[in-house]
């Protein structure tokens, strides 16, 4: 009888770091290529792992580490997620998609919403080789809207899938017209389709419910509406659909129990409606209002004021105290200033605590910013796009002294009062802020000269930054 040992862990991850250097220097990539098919199945996941971390930390040779990130995908991916930190370089992007082709097997294909705008090409490219595969099973594609973005192109990629096994598809914000809406209708092994805010009727929902009878999950959600419920309730009772899932971004209109003859198959429904949007309101009145709704507020998690009236911390204050607020977005928003207060109330002393997102557009202030971000230190997204409005570049300063960790993405919009201070600033927060994928936007910085902005592109590059600079 044979008794082999498992290695202990530490002897194992010894074992794999001493590849990592001569595969990092490898110029002959047929060679990695070979040493990856010879390597036992079980070792592949956790070479791969430490050749990421390693790789982010300490090299830059992005056209050797694309290329050698597209031998694993060769020779062990059966999933490609483009969506960790190993591929936010766009440079990583393009040289490991160039060796997509060679991916035979493919089954998973995904791509986040944090891809660069430069490789939106070869994200178009590998969809080309990607919905052409048998083996595929699924596509997510968070940014479908930007590189599907005609009607042909669209209904061209759905039609390419006709002869693979897909079971889920993702492409939200598209525009579906007959002919997309027809290509679908032929992928007849389709388990879950999501087109959330994507251009179609319900006439188009109640023809995928019915000519794909093995769905067990439509998501077509448009703002805060499902289109899927209404067409369900067009349908006779005779109409018996496969439906386990269904995703609601608000408490229905119509009762579910007149469905139980459509829906006998219903297991799951998923409702997200803690979602406020205040459209045109006195923020002032918020004030008053804070103290009624509060249990309400308690709850929230994402917020977005539209065209609101008196834009100002004080009337900011009630919410910025919510412990579970994550997602913040002001757009076209009147702001007011101190003058508008006999006396300006006491505000939080950590405003903001939870929030990791916030989208603001329209004039905004120096104060504003600071009270938005100052003490929210799980902010991973700030985009502050305010073209018109004079802000002073230390009111970002906090953002390295006392860095974000989870930073992700920090793109701002304005005029600054001094050209310099802006980009020192954001040389500084590239530095400081671990997480850091991409900062800008450079062409929406006013009063900002072309030589300050090429200084802050050579900075990130001179110090091997894997940051996209916008």
């Amino acid at each position: 009888m044979e008794i082999r040992r498992r290695p202990p862990p530490g002897l194992r991850d010894l074992a794999l770091s001493c590849f990592i250097k001569p595969i990092l220097q490898c110029a002959d990539l047929p060679s990695v290529k070979s040493f990856l098919e010879l390597l036992p199945e079980n070792l592949k996941q956790p070479l791969y792992k430490k050749l990421k971390l390693n790789t982010s930390t300490e090299n830059s040779n992005f056209q050797q580490i694309g290329n050698i990130f597209g031998c694993f995908l060769s020779s062990v991916w059966k999933n490609i997620v483009l969506e960790d930190n190993i591929y936010s370089h766009p440079q990583i992007i393009h040289f490991a998609l160039k060796n997509i082709k060679v991916c035979a097997g493919l089954e998973r294909f995904e791509v986040g919403s944090r891809i660069s705008n430069q490789n939106l090409d070869d994200v178009k490219t590998s969809l080309l080789h990607v919905s052409t595969l048998q083996s595929i099973t699924s596509i997510k594609l968070n940014i479908g809207f930007k590189v599907l973005k005609s009607n042909d192109d669209l209904s061209k990629f759905i039609l390419n899938l006709e002869t693979s096994k897909i079971r889920e598809l993702m492409i939200p914000y598209v525009s579906l017209d007959k002919r997309s809406i027809d290509a679908l209708l032929k992928l007849k092994s389709l388990k879950i389709l999501s087109l959330d805010n994507s251009e179609m009727s319900t006439v188009h929902v109640v023809q995928l419910l019915t000519g794909l009878p093995d769905l067990l999950s439509l998501s077509a959600v448009w703002g805060r509406t499902n289109r899927v419920l209404p067409a369900i309730s067009s349908l006779t009772e005779s109409n018996k659909l496969n439906l386990k899932h269904l995703f609601l971004r608000e408490p229905p209109r119509i009762r579910m129990t007149s469905l139980q003859n459509q829906l006998q198959n219903l297991t799951n429904i998923k409702m997200v409606w803690n979602i406020l949007e205040i459209i045109g309101m006195n923020l002032l009145y918020l004030i008053q209002l804070s103290i009624k709704i509060q249990e309400t507020l308690n709850k929230l998690t994402s917020l977005e004021l539209l065209e609101c009236e008196f834009l100002h911390p004080a009337t900011l204050d009630p919410v910025a105290r919510q412990p579970n607020l994550k997602h913040l977005s002001i757009i076209n928003s009147d702001v007011i200033g101190d003058e508008m207060f006999f006396e300006v109330p006491e505000l939080a002393s950590s405003p903001f605590s939870a929030l990791q997102t916030l989208h603001v557009e329209g004039n905004i202030t120096s104060p504003l910013v600071l009270y938005l971000t100052e003490k929210s230190k799980l902010l991973e997204t700030v985009h502050i796009k305010s073209t018109n409005s004079k802000l002073d570049g230390y009111m970002f300063n906090h953002f390295y002294v006392y860095p974000k960790s989870f930073l992700k993405s920090f793109q701002v919009e304005f005029i600054s009062h001094k050209q310099d201070d802006i980009i020192k600033t954001l040389e500084q927060i590239a530095l400081q802020s671990p997480s850091l994928v991409a900062i800008g936007c450079l062409q929406g910085l006013g009063n900002v000269s072309e030589e300050q902005k090429i200084k802050l592109k050579c900075f990130i590059k001179n110090n091997n930054m894997n940051i996209d600079v916008q």
